[in-house]
């Protein structure tokens, strides 16, 4: 009898702190105020007198979104990148070299292809013909 009454508390002492250790993986969260999301209204949207939480809405949208189309711009540039290492295997070694060469000849570019950018003389507009003041 004594062993039933044994095994029937170690049965409850091992309910009560399994539930204990349960309840504790996450603290409750409180109410705390959201951030608003920052971003920029599309042109005149100002005018059209959007609540904050639209404005919230529009902000989410456009995060949203944005994070996508960078991750298709960064998807489209490997494949530029992807195409242009493949053309180049097309060349022998010496279009290749004759390549570079042409190139490097063009105005505003360098050999790894990104434009310089160069200063550009001031263009100077024609002076303007003044009315010549009459002379009494």
């Amino acid at each position: 009898m004594s062993h039933l009454r044994l095994l029937a508390g170690l049965l409850a002492l091992t309910v009560l702190t399994s539930g204990w250790s349960m309840g504790q993986d996450k603290p409750e969260k409180r109410d705390t105020p959201a951030v608003p999301a920052k971003g920029t209204l599309p042109r005149n949207w100002k005018k059209l007198g959007l609540t904050d939480d639209q404005v919230q809405k529009v902000y989410k949208v456009q995060g949203d979104y944005r994070a996508r189309i960078n991750a298709l711009q960064q998807q489209i540039k490997a494949l530029r990148d992807e195409e242009n290492s493949e053309l180049f295997k097309v060349l022998t070694d010496a279009q290749k070299t004759r390549l570079k060469e042409l190139n490097s000849a063009e105005p505003g570019k360098t050999e790894d292809k990104k434009p310089v950018v160069e200063a550009k003389p001031t263009e100077k507009k024609p002076d303007e013909k003044k009315p010549e003041d009459k002379k009494p």
